[in-house]
């Protein structure tokens, strides 16, 4: 009976044991993170479907329109490609998906900033030189070079997220403040929505940008990769939900 028990905990360690070591390859985590963000991004699309129905399907078709279907279901476009084994594809859609995104949310900064020159062209220069880069780095037909998944240099293009994330902070921060002192109306919803969201919103991207950073030096580089994706889809989402309600 001992024997066998001993037999039974050893099966058990040898599963768990191959379970680990697969979770530790590039080829697990991709399929394994893309599974749950497509989980996570069904769940959202349904909670807000009401809110999609009112204030996107019976609006006009203008340009943040087309920007919020594509940032909402070209993640679950990713998921479909990555079971069909399609990375090279996914990898642009994925690069794609957060450059709309990063576009709904640097629209909202430009207008708290009254479009501002000061702020416009240096978000712009920024937003475009990144794009480049990231297309360049990590598509080969671009490079004339076969690039490897993960890049070598997957933690240059997060820190420049983060780089991107912080300084997004300080705007909509410095905003808020400035609005506050002379207005003084920090109770309002449209307040809440346009600063008070859009600061948190961005700690929490900021924090995912981050682990992101380190996980692409230290440990597997796709560990907050997708999830990374996944929140700013949801968010960005959220956004242009939330301000079309207001």
């Amino acid at each position: 009976m001992a024997a066998s028990l001993v037999n039974v905990d050893s099966l058990r360690l040898l599963v768990v044991g191959r379970w680990l070591l697969a979770a530790s390859s590039y080829d697990f985590v991709p399929a394994l993170d893309s599974c749950l963000l497509n989980h996570r991004q069904i769940f959202d699309t349904i909670t807000t479907l009401d809110l999609e129905v009112e204030f996107i399907w019976k609006s006009e078709m203008n340009i943040m329109k087309g920007m919020y279907f594509v940032n909402r279901y070209s993640a679950i476009l990713e998921f479909l490609l990555t079971c069909l084994r399609l990375l090279r594809v996914e990898g642009v859609i994925y690069i794609l998906g957060i450059y709309i995104a990063e576009y709904v949310f640097a629209k909202r900064t430009s207008v708290i900033w009254g479009k501002s020159k000061m702020v416009l062209i240096p978000l712009c220069l920024y937003y475009i030189g990144t794009f480049i880069y990231n297309f360049i780095s990590y598509y080969p037909i671009l490079n004339n070079a076969r690039s490897d998944l993960p890049s070598s240099d997957l933690w240059i293009a997060m820190l420049l997220l983060v780089a991107y994330d912080a300084a997004m902070i300080i705007l909509i921060s410095l905003a808020a403040i400035n609005m506050w002192r002379r207005s003084g109306r920090f109770h309002s919803h449209l307040f809440r929505v346009l600063y008070g969201e859009g600061v948190l919103f961005y700690l929490y991207l900021l924090a995912f940008s981050i682990m992101s950073l380190v996980a692409s030096k230290v440990s597997n580089p796709f560990l907050f990769l997708f999830m990374g994706r996944c929140l700013r889809s949801i968010l960005a989402s959220r956004v242009i939900l939330h301000i079309r309600q207001s």
